[in-house]
């Protein structure tokens, strides 16, 4: 299981005062492998909010293991996680961040 923190990271043009990551919010996990291929992941997109701290977990729903590629977003935009090579199958999700 590999857990990702989206925290401080995620702050706007304008740098957020204080420590953001005492307040996290835990985003519904990232499972890759739900369907019967092994590829698609449980959560296709994810809406996030600069100035504010995240939780990600990424699973693996099969004992298969994902080369996962991911982005830690430092400004507005839109950024992937996703298996290196399948992501044309279906094991990749989106992240906004606004």
């Amino acid at each position: 299981m590999l857990v990702c923190l989206l925290g401080a990271l995620l702050r706007g043009p304008a740098w957020a005062e204080g420590y953001l990551a005492t307040d996290l919010q835990k985003l519904p996990d990232l499972v890759f492998g739900v369907d019967q291929a092994g590829f698609a992941v449980s959560t296709p997109s994810y809406r996030l909010t600069t100035g504010k701290a995240y939780q990600l977990t990424i699973v693996s729903a099969r004992k298969r293991e994902y080369a996962i590629h991911a982005v830690v977003p430092i400004k507005p935009g839109k950024y992937r996680i996703y298996a290196k090579g399948l992501d044309s199958k279906g094991a990749v999700s989106n992240i906004e961040v606004k």
